[in-house]
């Protein structure tokens, strides 16, 4: 994969955006499926399959960071 795309998964979970060499890379949201629902758990940047710079993880209680990762982790 390369560029802008969308990619299913089997649960049903879905990514939305950049691509580098088959791995999420640049900006992008990762949608996770819930009871047939998407709902939004990361907007940012990525880098080699991993949150890494700027981005946002939206958590189940309402809650969120926004802020810098650095290889998947805030």
């Amino acid at each position: 994969k390369e560029g802008f795309g969308i990619q299913f998964y089997q649960k049903g979970d879905k990514y939305e955006g950049m691509w580098k060499g088959d791995c999420r890379h640049g900006q992008g949201t990762y949608w996770r499926n819930e009871q047939g629902k998407l709902r939004r758990e990361y907007t940012g940047d990525w880098f080699m399959d991993k949150k890494h710079g700027r981005g946002t993880y939206f958590y189940k209680n309402g809650d969120r960071y926004d802020g810098y990762w650095v290889e998947g982790m805030p």
